[in-house]
């Protein structure tokens, strides 16, 4: 008798008494809403999974499942920009493969997809490695963000093309030469050191922009992966969520609920994965930076000068 893979999720979300751990581009709320009723109230959940706004738009994934995992004990909820995997554990039990955590991937649909789940033991080669690397790649979701993500999925027009990521135009703008790490999130700062620049070389109005500028704009571009076709107001909303999710920013942005001086801040920002990354930079990464946190989420950052150094404060929570 043939098994649906939600049955067989299901089933595994089930057997877990300490940790289920859940990785997928795609989660729809009424699918975690289900696996979620599977699970002990006293077990322990983290689902990692990402928020593109026109995704969301689209109907491929949903802001829901936020909601869903603030309101459990012992739930957590994190971003990773560049996720493609799925895999899901419970305890020493994990499936990986092709399905999302949406109604067609795992056959809860009359149009289901083809899709794949293999068994596999936690101790497996590689699956620890995995976890931890998603980890390090993905940003905590609490409620500003969640409303940042809103606000920019609420300013999208109705009638844009839903494109996948590997579709978009910056995609293929930078090849990383062979001995360059590659650039996943917890690398990534923005390195277009004006960042009005940025909408313009997005939107092709590149004719006042230096080669430099705009070269750094396309390698810019290409990590946030912005869908092509918005407005000025509703890009730079894109942005500014986007900007939140990055976990290299999200690290800074809670250092910075105190007051930092400049140095204290490059100080941070050489302890994180990100100073790792050939020739960085951290004076010059933090004072870019800077530039783009005020100017793409200017009611969340205060600079102050003082006359010794700027001082840094997070001014909203």
């Amino acid at each position: 008798m043939h098994i649906l893979l939600g049955e067989q999720l299901e089933l595994l979300c089930s057997k877990a008494t300490d940790e289920v751990f859940l990785v997928a581009p795609f989660v729809k709320g009424h699918v975690l809403q289900r696996l979620l009723a599977c699970i002990e109230p006293m077990v322990s959940v983290r689902l990692i999974t990402r928020w593109n706004p026109l995704e969301i738009q689209a109907g491929v994934s949903d802001l829901s499942v936020w909601p869903l995992i603030d309101s459990r004990k012992n739930s957590s909820l994190y971003l990773c920009s560049h996720l493609h995997a799925k895999y899901f554990r419970a305890d020493k039990a994990c499936f990986i493969g092709s399905a999302n955590l949406t109604g067609r991937a795992l056959g809860w649909s009359k149009r289901a997809n083809l899709e794949l789940l293999v068994e596999l033991d936690s101790k497996s080669l590689g699956l620890a490695d995995f976890e931890e690397t998603v980890l390090a790649n993905s940003a905590l979701v609490d409620e500003s963000i969640y409303q940042k993500t809103k606000d920019a999925v609420n300013a999208l027009p109705d009638n844009l093309l839903f494109i996948t990521d590997e579709g978009l135009k910056y995609e293929q703008a930078v090849q990383a030469d062979s001995g360059d790490l590659p650039v996943l999130p917890a690398h990534w700062l923005p390195i277009t050191r004006f960042p009005d620049v940025l909408f313009r070389a997005y939107s092709g109005d590149i004719s006042n922009l230096s080669h430099t500028s705009k070269q750094m704009a396309e390698i810019d571009l290409a990590f946030l992966r912005i869908t092509p076709g918005l407005t000025k107001p509703a890009f730079n909303l894109c942005v500014a969520a986007a900007l939140l999710q990055s976990p290299v920013i999200a690290q800074i942005d809670q250092f910075l609920v105190s007051p930092r001086r400049f140095g204290a801040v490059t100080a941070f920002i050489k302890s994180l994965p990100c100073s790792d990354y050939p020739n960085f930079d951290a004076s010059y990464s933090w004072q870019t930076l800077i530039r783009w946190l005020l100017y793409f989420l200017p009611d969340r950052y205060s600079q102050v000068h003082s006359s010794y150094s700027e001082v840094y404060v997070r001014i909203t929570t």
